[in-house]
């Protein structure tokens, strides 16, 4: 049934016309449709990895720099403890 919406019709359907509406969708469908829906669905599960991985990456770096512009100490001190926070966890479970 999960497809039955692409293949017009029904796979288990009580009546035969909606059986040879899935069948015939089957069969002009040969990867024509599916083939190019696959890689765009490909493609936005990449673009969207890839604007989660840039805002994980960047947003702790950024506002650790924000918050510590005023204080004095430096920040770059704070972005390396930051970083170490990060790197330290990492290292110790590989």
């Amino acid at each position: 049934m999960a497809l039955s919406w692409f293949y017009h019709g029904d796979p288990k359907g009580n009546d035969s016309a909606a059986v040879k509406a899935y069948d015939a969708g089957v069969r002009e469908a040969d990867g024509s449709k599916v083939w190019p829906m696959s890689n765009f669905i490909v493609f936005a599960c990449m673009a969207g990895t890839a604007i989660i991985s840039l805002i994980t990456y960047s947003i702790p770096f950024s506002i650790t720099a924000d918050l510590t512009a005023d204080t004095g100490g430096g920040q770059g001190l704070a972005i390396g403890v930051l970083n170490l926070a990060i790197v330290i966890p990492q290292s110790a479970h590989t």
